[in-house]
């Protein structure tokens, strides 16, 4: 055998064992998540779907009923903030500002509807009927920071339906034309519906019953329905647009520092190295972002939580666990 077969060899043999070291650690991580969530008392009360998507190997590291249908509350916001700055732009501009702390957006070009389609009457709802052409135009990763990292909720249906008006071509000056809620639902799934041409593994339908539904931007709705899997598929799609990833990870609260996850696993090795969006509703808890560390995307759902603290808790053991 020559120098050169040898070298050759040696290579493959590495490669070999490179990849059979990453399998394994795949597995073993898998297996360490799985018993946590078995050690959850909501396995035994609580419908619980998880998906981890290692973003490097472009596999599945982990899933329990990733293609079940659930309801997301605020994580519905990760699909309306993609959706946009896929179809828009970050520097499409959008008519909104600040008095103090509280944020205004126009709402001009919507339709006279003051709620959303599916908000509890006592829920934190937004007012949708604001018709002041005084606001200052911005671009649509002004409007993106408060929508993730505060998840505030009237920037969400703000940017909902200037996606709807982006997409019917409506211009500000024209006072006559309105969209609907129901034309921003459609923008939305369309991304979803490009999304999965570009994600092969990505289930939108079972048994000719559709598994999403959009109702509304901010995922105050309880209308809104989601598969684990179709949140992953929109963090991976992300991901790999440099872009797209540059503005959702500075919009993203990051654990123990700032946002919903201010004080959410500090002093953990989960601290500064998890990026997600939260969500939270009566019955529902759902964390989906990122854990940087080992590149993973990552959605936990929550559904039937009759207290929110178990449901955060299981959320951020599992993120503790990916970070290690």
């Amino acid at each position: 055998m020559t120098i050169q077969h040898f070298r050759h060899r040696f290579i493959l043999l590495l490669l070999a064992s490179l990849c059979l070291g990453q399998t394994a650690q795949a597995a073993s991580l898998a297996a360490r998540l799985d018993s946590i969530v078995n050690a959850s008392p909501l396995s035994r009360t609580s419908l619980i779907g998880v998906m981890v998507w290692d973003l490097q190997a472009d596999t599945c590291v982990y899933e329990r009923n990733a293609t079940t249908v659930m309801r997301p509350a605020s994580t519905m916001k990760l699909l309306t903030a993609v959706a946009a700055l896929r179809q828009m732009g970050d520097s499409s501009a959008v008519r909104a500002d600040m008095k103090g702390e509280q944020l205004r957006a126009d709402f001009s070009m919507k339709d006279t509807v003051a709620l959303g389609e599916g908000w509890c009457w006592d829920d934190n709802n937004p007012q949708l009927a604001t018709r002041d052409t005084t606001i200052a135009m911005h671009p649509l990763g002004w409007l993106l920071w408060p929508m993730l990292k505060q998840s505030n909720n009237l920037a969400a249906e703000a940017v909902f339906y200037n996606l709807a008006a982006y997409c019917s071509n409506i211009e500000y000056s024209n006072k006559r034309r309105s969209v609907s809620s129901k034309t921003a639902q459609h923008c939305v799934e369309q991304f979803i519906q490009q999304l999965a041409c570009d994600t092969p593994w990505l289930e939108l339908s079972s048994d000719g019953t559709r598994l999403y539904r959009v109702a509304d931007g901010s995922g105050l709705s309880l209308y809104n329905y989601v598969t684990p899997q179709l949140l992953t598929a929109c963090l991976r799609h992300a991901w790999h647009d440099e872009s797209l990833r540059r503005r959702l990870l500075a919009c993203l609260p990051i654990a123990g520092y700032d946002g919903t996850l201010e004080h959410r696993m500090q002093g953990t090795e989960a601290e500064w190295l998890v990026a997600a969006k939260t969500g939270t509703l009566s019955g529902v808890s759902s964390l989906a972002g990122y854990c940087l560390p080992r590149t993973l995307a990552f959605t936990i759902i929550c559904n039937g939580t009759m207290r929110q603290q178990p449901a955060r808790d299981l959320q951020d053991a599992l993120c503790i666990e990916m970070a290690k």
